[in-house]
């Protein structure tokens, strides 16, 4: 049996280094008769590589095509026949592909299924309802990368480690947060979103720059905070990760993350885990936050930097000042918000249960025609929950609740850290898409889906109170000399895996 078996691999060995050549061959004479059909294959030939001998890799680049801020002229999609593609969603789909078909513990929460199927019944209902094929399309594209983004991350961790994954965050971070600077600088032009941090119009300030490492940042932000409090993770290591995401957050000028760090925050008081640890955890953010603000006032003090002046005044007036009732009252963005509301209640009020589709709208197109009013506001809406029902009724919104607050539930009622940190961002997130639908944009979709994922997997952590008891009673059971200087097997086997450890010796590395 082992000879036939070692046969079968030896052959599939040479099938595969054959059926490469044969490639590679093929792709020469491409690129002799049709350079693009070249370039196409080239990629599909890589792609198939990557998938078979290094897939982990998949996952890695899938972080960097999605999250790296990076200059304008840099292309995010791929043009095909049926519309463009973004180039994280090859990567992407080959993080499905590798965790779906390789043996073990492979999961797919079954909510996730239950989503899937009512998301094609919204399709087939706006079909039925001959709603218009390029709004059905554009409502479900999003979603699909939520679909895919919870696979993703439900299975990241069969093929790296944590600290891995930490690793490439701190690259992505560091390089977005200098591609940010230079943007604020005005030496490069971002992919993304760049105006001036004013609520009133203002047409000189400061830049405000969303940039698809906006969203990664501030989930890593979240994060940190989250371990900071729940695990024992210790401060400067952590901050490897927390500085540049904070900084870039900082520069994005955004009301909506205040709200979500808040919400992090908040969580962490909440999740299950040691009272002493957590009142540790946030005399060490407070510490930090101390620390920070000293020696910022202390810089702006000594050295009298114009353009950072100019962030803090800007960051003042939009982020802290528009905070107030007054504010929001007056805030166009804000109100554009409130009028969606008043306008799509009604329209869902017609179908409650099952919705009217994907493609449907809620409103008339208003404006010059290739204004956001007129092509995408009648479809969108900025309140994620109201616009699942506005698609999928009141079925959707329950299909999407299960799969998203399940880990967090479960995170209140067990100890489980890596667990209560996952769920932290995935609260933080669920909270923001009141105002801005973070699963139904791009990157923020995938984003969104990741952090399901990986929360869903942390499901099955055994609990750490669990595990310090039974290391307890080994220790009891051992010699003194064993018990205090090798420690218990279950320590160390805890140590190895455990949430902190991974923060720790990825933040500190």
């Amino acid at each position: 049996m082992r000879g036939i078996l070692a046969s079968v691999h030896k052959f599939g060995d040479v099938a595969w280094v054959a059926g490469s050549i044969a490639a590679v061959g093929l792709a020469v004479l491409l690129v002799i008769s049709s350079p693009t059909v070249a370039v196409v294959v080239l990629g599909v030939i890589a792609w198939v590589v990557v998938a078979k001998m290094r897939p982990a890799w998949m996952f890695h680049l899938t972080l960097v095509a999605a999250f790296l801020a990076v200059p304008a002229f840099v292309p995010k999609t791929i043009p095909t026949p049926v519309g463009g593609l973004f180039i994280f969603e090859p990567f992407l789909l080959g993080c499905v592909v590798v965790g779906l078909f390789k043996k073990g513990d492979r999961l797919v929460p079954r909510s996730l299924i239950v989503f899937g199927v009512v998301c094609v019944m919204a399709f087939i209902i706006g079909i039925a309802n001959q709603t218009q094929s390029a709004p059905r399309i554009a409502d479900v594209r999003p979603l699909i990368d939520v679909l895919l983004g919870v696979v993703a991350g439900a299975n990241v961790l069969r093929f790296t480690s944590m600290e891995r994954l930490i690793q490439s965050s701190k690259w992505i971070l560091w390089i977005s947060l200098g591609m940010t600077l230079a943007g604020s600088f005005g030496v490069v032009d971002l992919v993304g979103r760049s105006e001036v941090a004013s609520l009133v119009g203002d047409t000189t300030g400061a830049d405000r720059l969303i940039t698809p490492a906006t969203y990664f940042a501030l989930a890593i932000a979240c994060a940190s905070i989250a371990a900071l409090v729940i695990t024992k993770a210790r401060g400067r290591m952590v901050l490897t990760l927390a500085a540049p995401a904070f900084a870039i957050i900082f520069l994005s000028f955004s009301r909506n993350n205040i709200l979500a760090l808040c919400v992090a925050f908040a969580w962490t008081l909440i999740a299950s885990g040691p009272a002493a640890r957590k009142v540790a955890g946030v005399g060490k953010l407070l510490f930090i936050a101390l620390v920070g603000g000293l020696v910022l006032a202390s810089i702006v003090t000594v050295f009298n930097i114009p353009w950072l002046q100019e962030q803090l005044d800007g960051f003042g007036s939009r982020v802290l000042g528009g905070l107030s009732a007054d504010a929001i009252q007056a805030d166009g963005s804000a109100q554009f918000r409130v009028g969606e509301n008043d306008q799509i209640l009604p329209v869902i009020g017609t179908s409650p249960i099952w919705g009217l589709g994907f493609g449907a709208s809620y409103k008339d197109p208003y404006g010059p025609i290739d204004y956001f009013t007129a092509t995408t506001a009648p479809y969108y809406a900025h309140n994620y929950y109201f616009w699942l029902m506005l698609k999928g009724g009141v079925v959707a919104l329950a299909a999407f609740a299960v799969l998203a607050l399940r880990p967090v539930f479960i995170a209140m009622g067990a100890n489980r850290p890596r667990l209560a940190v996952a769920s932290a961002v995935l609260l933080a997130f669920l909270v923001v898409s009141t105002v801005a639908p973070m699963p139904n944009g791009f990157p923020t979709g995938l984003l969104f889906g990741v952090i399901a994922g990986l929360a869903h997997r942390f499901t099955s952590d055994t609990p750490s109170v669990a595990l310090e008891n039974t290391a307890k009673s080994v220790n009891k059971s051992l010699p003194s000399w064993a018990g205090k200087h090798q420690g218990s097997p279950f320590e160390r086997d805890q140590a190895s895996s455990s949430p902190t450890t991974s923060i720790m010796r990825g933040a500190g590395s």
